[in-house]
Protein backbone atom coordinates (compact mmCIF):
# COMPACT_ATOMS: atom_id res chain seq x y z
CA UNK A 1 0.00 0.00 0.00
CA UNK A 2 1.33 3.45 -0.90
CA UNK A 3 1.49 6.22 1.70
CA UNK A 4 1.19 9.37 -0.43
CA UNK A 5 -0.82 12.55 0.11
CA UNK A 6 -0.99 15.87 -1.73
CA UNK A 7 0.05 18.59 0.72
CA UNK A 8 0.81 19.17 4.37
CA UNK A 9 0.19 22.72 5.61
CA UNK A 10 2.03 23.85 8.72
CA UNK A 11 -0.23 26.26 10.71
CA UNK A 12 1.18 29.79 11.06
CA UNK A 13 3.72 29.33 8.26
CA UNK A 14 3.38 30.77 4.78
CA UNK A 15 4.46 27.70 2.92
CA UNK A 16 3.48 24.12 2.34
CA UNK A 17 5.41 20.92 2.18
CA UNK A 18 4.13 19.08 -0.84
CA UNK A 19 4.64 15.36 -0.82
CA UNK A 20 5.44 13.96 -4.22
CA UNK A 21 5.13 10.25 -4.68
CA UNK A 22 6.91 8.42 -7.50
CA UNK A 23 5.35 5.01 -8.12
CA UNK A 24 7.95 2.56 -9.39
CA UNK A 25 5.59 -0.37 -9.57
CA UNK A 26 2.28 -1.38 -8.06
CA UNK A 27 4.02 -2.17 -4.77
CA UNK A 28 6.93 0.26 -4.54
CA UNK A 29 7.06 4.03 -4.35
CA UNK A 30 9.37 6.82 -3.30
CA UNK A 31 7.99 9.83 -1.44
CA UNK A 32 9.88 13.07 -0.93
CA UNK A 33 9.07 16.49 0.45
CA UNK A 34 9.36 19.65 -1.62
CA UNK A 35 9.00 23.07 0.00
CA UNK A 36 6.34 25.06 -1.87
CA UNK A 37 4.88 28.48 -1.17
CA UNK A 38 1.40 27.52 -2.29
CA UNK A 39 -0.67 24.51 -3.12
CA UNK A 40 0.39 22.41 -6.06
CA UNK A 41 -2.48 22.26 -8.56
CA UNK A 42 -0.73 20.33 -11.34
CA UNK A 43 2.29 18.06 -11.59
CA UNK A 44 3.59 15.62 -14.15
CA UNK A 45 6.79 14.06 -15.41
CA UNK A 46 9.13 16.73 -16.79
CA UNK A 47 9.86 16.05 -20.47
CA UNK A 48 12.75 18.55 -20.53
CA UNK A 49 14.64 17.09 -17.55
CA UNK A 50 14.11 13.30 -17.45
CA UNK A 51 13.56 12.02 -13.92
CA UNK A 52 12.18 15.34 -12.67
CA UNK A 53 8.63 16.38 -11.91
CA UNK A 54 7.36 19.71 -13.27
CA UNK A 55 4.68 21.39 -11.16
CA UNK A 56 2.81 24.62 -10.46
CA UNK A 57 3.61 26.53 -7.29
CA UNK A 58 1.52 29.69 -6.82
CA UNK A 59 2.57 32.10 -9.55
CA UNK A 60 5.43 29.92 -10.78
CA UNK A 61 6.36 26.64 -12.41
CA UNK A 62 9.13 24.58 -10.85
CA UNK A 63 10.96 21.33 -11.54
CA UNK A 64 12.35 18.94 -8.95
CA UNK A 65 14.00 15.56 -8.67
CA UNK A 66 13.31 15.38 -4.93
CA UNK A 67 16.81 16.56 -4.02
CA UNK A 68 17.01 19.88 -5.86
CA UNK A 69 14.30 22.24 -7.04
CA UNK A 70 14.62 25.00 -9.62
CA UNK A 71 12.30 27.63 -11.02
CA UNK A 72 11.31 27.14 -14.64
CA UNK A 73 9.43 30.43 -14.86
CA UNK A 74 7.72 32.96 -12.59
CA UNK A 75 8.00 33.71 -8.89
CA UNK A 76 6.02 31.65 -6.37
CA UNK A 77 5.20 34.62 -4.12
CA UNK A 78 5.14 37.62 -6.50
CA UNK A 79 2.32 37.91 -9.03
CA UNK A 80 1.62 40.28 -11.89
CA UNK A 81 2.21 40.40 -15.59
CA UNK A 82 5.67 40.66 -17.08
CA UNK A 83 7.00 38.91 -20.15
CA UNK A 84 10.52 37.90 -19.31
CA UNK A 85 13.01 35.15 -18.82
CA UNK A 86 12.74 32.54 -16.08
CA UNK A 87 12.19 33.98 -12.61
CA UNK A 88 11.87 37.52 -14.05
CA UNK A 89 8.54 36.67 -15.71
CA UNK A 90 5.40 37.32 -13.69
CA UNK A 91 2.15 35.37 -13.79
CA UNK A 92 -1.14 35.40 -11.94
CA UNK A 93 -2.46 32.06 -10.69
CA UNK A 94 -1.21 29.00 -12.57
CA UNK A 95 -3.42 25.92 -12.35
CA UNK A 96 -2.20 23.88 -15.33
CA UNK A 97 0.69 23.23 -17.72
CA UNK A 98 0.74 21.70 -21.20
CA UNK A 99 4.07 20.39 -22.42
CA UNK A 100 3.76 20.85 -26.20
CA UNK A 101 7.25 19.41 -26.69
CA UNK A 102 10.13 18.81 -24.30
CA UNK A 103 11.17 22.45 -24.89
CA UNK A 104 7.78 24.21 -25.08
CA UNK A 105 5.09 24.84 -22.45
CA UNK A 106 1.68 26.44 -22.66
CA UNK A 107 0.59 28.05 -19.39
CA UNK A 108 -2.93 29.32 -18.70
CA UNK A 109 -2.33 32.63 -16.89
CA UNK A 110 -5.63 32.72 -15.01
CA UNK A 111 -6.08 36.35 -13.89
CA UNK A 112 -4.11 37.80 -16.81
CA UNK A 113 -6.75 36.38 -19.23
CA UNK A 114 -4.34 34.66 -21.62
CA UNK A 115 -2.37 31.52 -22.31
CA UNK A 116 1.36 32.06 -22.49
CA UNK A 117 4.13 30.17 -24.25
CA UNK A 118 7.33 29.28 -22.39
CA UNK A 119 10.50 28.26 -24.21
CA UNK A 120 12.37 25.92 -21.83
CA UNK A 121 15.70 26.37 -23.63
CA UNK A 122 15.77 30.18 -23.35
CA UNK A 123 13.33 30.60 -20.46
CA UNK A 124 11.48 33.31 -22.40
CA UNK A 125 7.72 33.82 -22.11
CA UNK A 126 5.37 35.22 -24.76
CA UNK A 127 1.65 35.86 -25.05
CA UNK A 128 0.15 33.00 -27.08
CA UNK A 129 -3.67 32.90 -26.87
CA UNK A 130 -5.83 35.85 -25.89
CA UNK A 131 -4.63 39.31 -25.02
CA UNK A 132 -2.92 39.37 -21.65
CA UNK A 133 -4.45 41.83 -19.20
CA UNK A 134 -7.59 42.29 -21.38
CA UNK A 135 -10.50 40.22 -20.13
CA UNK A 136 -12.97 38.61 -22.49
CA UNK A 137 -15.33 37.90 -19.59
CA UNK A 138 -18.88 38.63 -20.53
CA UNK A 139 -18.26 38.80 -24.23
CA UNK A 140 -15.57 36.41 -25.43
CA UNK A 141 -14.22 37.43 -28.82
CA UNK A 142 -13.21 34.57 -31.06
CA UNK A 143 -10.88 34.60 -34.06
CA UNK A 144 -7.40 36.12 -34.39
CA UNK A 145 -6.58 38.48 -31.50
CA UNK A 146 -9.27 36.87 -29.37
CA UNK A 147 -10.21 37.88 -25.87
CA UNK A 148 -10.78 35.05 -23.42
CA UNK A 149 -12.01 34.81 -19.85
CA UNK A 150 -10.05 33.23 -17.02
CA UNK A 151 -8.15 30.32 -18.64
CA UNK A 152 -7.67 27.46 -16.23
CA UNK A 153 -6.89 24.23 -18.14
CA UNK A 154 -5.31 23.40 -21.49
CA UNK A 155 -4.99 20.03 -23.27
CA UNK A 156 -3.87 18.81 -26.66
CA UNK A 157 -6.58 17.53 -29.00
CA UNK A 158 -5.23 14.06 -29.85
CA UNK A 159 -7.62 13.75 -32.80
CA UNK A 160 -6.14 16.88 -34.43
CA UNK A 161 -2.43 17.27 -33.56
CA UNK A 162 -2.24 21.01 -34.38
CA UNK A 163 -5.18 21.86 -32.14
CA UNK A 164 -5.56 22.41 -28.42
CA UNK A 165 -8.58 22.79 -26.19
CA UNK A 166 -8.66 25.13 -23.26
CA UNK A 167 -11.17 25.77 -20.52
CA UNK A 168 -11.98 29.19 -19.18
CA UNK A 169 -14.30 30.47 -16.47
CA UNK A 170 -17.04 33.03 -16.84
CA UNK A 171 -19.90 33.59 -14.44
CA UNK A 172 -19.19 30.39 -12.47
CA UNK A 173 -19.40 28.28 -15.64
CA UNK A 174 -16.61 26.36 -17.34
CA UNK A 175 -16.43 26.81 -21.13
CA UNK A 176 -14.33 24.97 -23.69
CA UNK A 177 -12.69 26.69 -26.64
CA UNK A 178 -10.65 25.42 -29.56
CA UNK A 179 -7.35 26.85 -30.80
CA UNK A 180 -5.79 26.03 -34.17
CA UNK A 181 -2.01 26.42 -33.74
CA UNK A 182 -1.41 26.77 -37.50
CA UNK A 183 -3.64 29.79 -38.16
CA UNK A 184 -3.88 30.98 -34.52
CA UNK A 185 -7.67 31.17 -34.53
CA UNK A 186 -9.79 30.67 -31.41
CA UNK A 187 -13.29 29.27 -31.90
CA UNK A 188 -16.00 27.87 -29.63
CA UNK A 189 -15.74 24.15 -28.97
CA UNK A 190 -18.92 22.45 -30.07
CA UNK A 191 -19.70 18.92 -28.91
Amino acid sequence: MHNCSQALSIPGWNFYYSIFCRLSSKDTSTSYFVLTSSQVFHMEEDQYIPGNIIYTDGYSIKTSNGQTTSIVVGNATSSGYTEGRGANARFQYIFDILQLTSEELLVPDYSNYCIRHVNRTTGNTTQYIGQCRKSGSGQVQFGVGSLIGYPKYVIRDNQMPHHILFAYWYSSTLYLAHFNMKNKIVSPFIL
